[in-house]
């Protein structure tokens, strides 16, 4: 059974729109941002703290720091007074390639995922992430 499954994945490639493919390209850097995301855009009408997405998702308050962060330059996710962020895209285009994400990652996530971990990280980007990791693990964070 396996084996008909792939062949006909074969006979029927998967292709995403070329504006999910470059938004997933330039503004989604980990599966982790995107499934906070995807959480926060589930729950649109609530705000979260960090403390509550490190529990809901499982996660190193580093990874959802880092996450909220690209989220919000992505202008994604918006912070609120108190340490709270919500899920507001600036744009309804933004609105509306995000909801095609949720879809298509909901039907089909290794092509999500895949597309993810292809994207080549700037060498600038990993030396800095490198850089901040090794200074966090001497303060003992």
């Amino acid at each position: 059974m396996p084996f008909r499954l792939v062949a006909v994945a074969r006979q029927n490639p998967i292709v995403l729109s070329q504006n999910l493919e470059r938004f997933l390209r330039t503004s989604i850097r980990s599966v982790w941002e995107l499934e906070l995301l995807l959480l926060l855009r589930k729950e649109s009408s609530r705000a979260w703290s960090a403390a509550e997405l490190v529990r809901q998702l499982r996660a190193s308050g580093l990874v959802v720091s880092d996450a909220l962060v690209a989220l919000q330059r992505a202008d994604l996710v918006t912070q609120e007074p108190a340490e709270y962020f919500r899920y507001r895209p600036a744009t309804a285009e933004l609105a509306e390639v995000v909801g095609e994400l949720a879809e298509t990652y909901a039907n089909l996530p290794a092509s999500i995922m895949n597309i993810i971990w292809s994207t080549p990280r700037s060498n600038i980007e990993i030396f800095a992430d490198a850089f901040r990791l090794r200074k966090d693990k001497n303060d003992g964070s």
